[in-house]
């Protein structure tokens, strides 16, 4: 017999049981049950409640089943009340690529079932899991459903009114539509969900939205919105350009007017994937109080590429939102007065942008980009290609916690960081700094400081007590990891003894390039210069002493050629005076010397 047909099940934790079958008996104490690639003698794998008879059944709490072997059954039939001994039973997960023929009284009796999921059944109608959640003997308690991935092979279902009133008796939170292809999505319909928190649908595709929901209707607003990557089919417009500029365009914001609620988290990643969108020099301006209930709003990979918005904020109140994520939107330009009117802001993320062309385009208006976020705790500015930020950047970010710079081009650290007190973490790993100057250490060190007690008098009290105790130092960090270091010469020496010696900065993961070019260890690199040095100050030390060798030498040589010289000249003038004085010697010159030095010097 084939091993894969062999009934099998393992037990881990006595509490986790993994079976290929549905076993008519299970050891006590299990709470968690999976059936995964289910074996079966016959062509139709059936699902009814006396697989379940057994008195431990009735203590499971987690039931899944799972079958990724596509072609092993033709079908899966689930029959009426076919958990209904599962009296404990809080969540059920059915992930089956078989056909599934669904019973409209198969949840009849999952009286505390909590979470349903039924994702991955490409072959299972919408419809037929609508009709068998219809009604209040059916899981009365469910406050999470799942269905992802539903349907393939079927025509789109509708979340329409017929949908959502199958949950209207019934206090559903959380509502998973991802992967999943709607063929209308009635917004209009979601006030029968009176407690739905969070809608999920991501990577969904909708052919036909209706909307004008207004949220008076709906008592429990959403919290929680995801439709990233979702694809919007009349939407699509094939003639459309791929690259949509709007230009000198002054016209008024009705957010209210458009989005009737607005969720605590809005995720709308790669809602605006298709098209590249330019703004430039356009106006935009609140006619009537507007207001933007969001707490967070993730943004990612919608590639706005410039926002040259000039927005006045006089009646736009976006004072809820606390973070934003704006990563990966090829985003080169974004004008600061948008910020302006979220004041509130705490994280923001605009990593992964290209920044640096709004930076050395205008310097003067990059610099506002922070200006009105007096309450940012974290700000990520990575892979912006940036090579240096504006010296008072960060200036009255005094909350700030967290600087994330890896992956740009940063070479030298001359923004100003001793007004954060705050700070816990500084990363510019992975950028092009090679030597720091000192003009960076001294911006470095200034994080390296004792904590500042919030109570002056308590702080002069205990220095009275104890002189020679200090305040604790502050628990930062500064990431510089990856970055080209360079040991090659002595002039890196006192960095590099820096670098080890900072408590801040973590020398062990920190590597720079020798004067070989190979990679060194930080901590090791100390030696590895210090014996450059050594090495060039004996060099200096041989150098010296050979020029001074050699100067007295020279002198020596210059000294005896003079005195010689001076012998030499004193002969001669006492010879021409002899000469002078004795009438009757006569001297004879037979001698021609072009040098005057030779003239009559031997006494003949």
């Amino acid at each position: 017999m084939n091993a894969a047909n062999i009934s099998s099940c393992i037990l881990s934790n006595k509490e986790q049981l993994t079976c290929n079958y549905v076993p008519t008996t299970i050891p006590e104490g299990v709470l968690w049950v999976h059936i995964k690639d289910f074996i079966s003698q016959n062509d139709n794998f059936q699902i009814h409640n006396d697989l379940f008879r057994s008195e431990n059944w009735t203590n499971v709490q987690y039931l899944e089943f799972t079958n990724i072997k596509k072609e092993k059954y033709p079908s899966v039939q689930i029959n009426s009340a076919a958990f209904i001994h599962l009296e404990n039973l809080k969540v059920l997960k059915l992930r089956m690529e078989n056909l599934i023929e669904l019973d409209p009284d198969a949840f009849t009796g999952l009286k505390t079932l909590q979470s349903l999921e039924v994702s991955k059944c490409y072959r299972l109608s919408a419809d037929n899991v609508t009709a068998a959640l219809r009604g209040s003997e059916k899981i009365p308690n469910l406050e999470q459903l799942y269905l992802s991935e539903l349907q393939v092979y079927w025509d789109g279902f509708k979340v329409d009114e017929n949908f959502c009133r199958s949950f209207q008796d019934k206090p559903l939170r959380v509502l998973d539509l991802s992967g999943t292809h709607v063929t209308k999505l009635n917004l209009i319909t979601l006030r029968y969900l009176n407690d739905l928190e969070v809608l999920n649908g991501s990577f969904a595709t909708v052919d036909h939205i209706i909307s004008n929901f207004n949220l008076v209707d709906n008592p429990k607003r959403l919290k929680v919105l995801d439709i990233n990557d979702i694809m919007i089919t009349n939407l699509i417009t094939p003639s459309i350009s791929k690259d949509i500029i709007l230009a000198n365009i002054h016209f008024p914001l009705d957010i209210n007017g458009v989005f009737q609620y607005t969720p605590d988290v809005l995720n709308i990643t790669g809602l605006i994937s298709k098209h590249t969108i330019s703004i430039y020099n356009t106006s935009v301006w609140c006619p009537s109080i507007q207001k933007l209930w969001s707490k967070q709003i993730f943004a990612r990979q919608n590639r706005m590429r410039r926002a040259d918005l000039n927005m006045d904020c006089k009646n736009c109140y976006f004072t809820s939102l606390l973070q934003f994520d704006g990563a990966y939107n090829d985003l080169e330009y974004v004008n600061p007065s948008i910020l302006s009117c979220f004041p509130n802001i705490e994280h923001f993320d605009l990593s992964g942008n290209r920044l640096y062309i709004m930076y050395e385009e205008t310097n003067e208006l990059f610099v506002q980009l922070l200006n009105n976020f007096e309450k940012l705790i974290s700000i990520n500015l990575a892979s912006n290609n940036l090579t240096d930020l504006p010296e008072d950047f960060f200036a009255k970010k005094i909350h700030l916690t967290s600087i994330n710079l890896q992956e740009n081009k940063v070479t030298q650290v001359h923004f100003k960081l001793f007004h954060l007190k705050q700070l816990l973490l500084l990363d510019i790993t992975n950028n092009d700094i090679k030597l720091l100057d000192s003009l960076s250490t001294r911006r470095l060190d200034a994080l390296n400081i004792y904590e500042i007690c919030k109570n002056d008098s308590i702080s002069k009290e205990a220095s009275k007590s104890n002189p020679d105790d200090k305040p604790p130092p502050r628990n930062i960090q500064v990431k510089l990891g990856g970055n080209p270091f360079i040991c090659d010469s002595c002039k890196t020496l006192p960095l590099i003894r820096w670098l080890t010696k900072t408590d801040i900065i973590s020398s062990d993961e920190l590597t720079c390039h020798d004067e070989n070019g190979k990679l060194l260890k930080m901590n090791n690199a100390v030696n590895v210069v210090q014996k450059i040095c050594n090495r060039t100050i004996r060099l200096l030390i041989i150098t010296v002493t050979c020029v001074v060798i050699g100067f007295i030498v020279l002198t020596i040589i210059f000294l005896i050629r003079r005195r010689r010289r001076a012998q030499r000249e004193m002969l001669r003038n006492n010879n021409i005076e002899i000469l002078r004085d004795d009438n009757e010697r006569f001297a004879v010159f037979l001698s021609f010397c072009s040098s005057d030095e030779d003239f009559v010097s031997l006494d003949h």
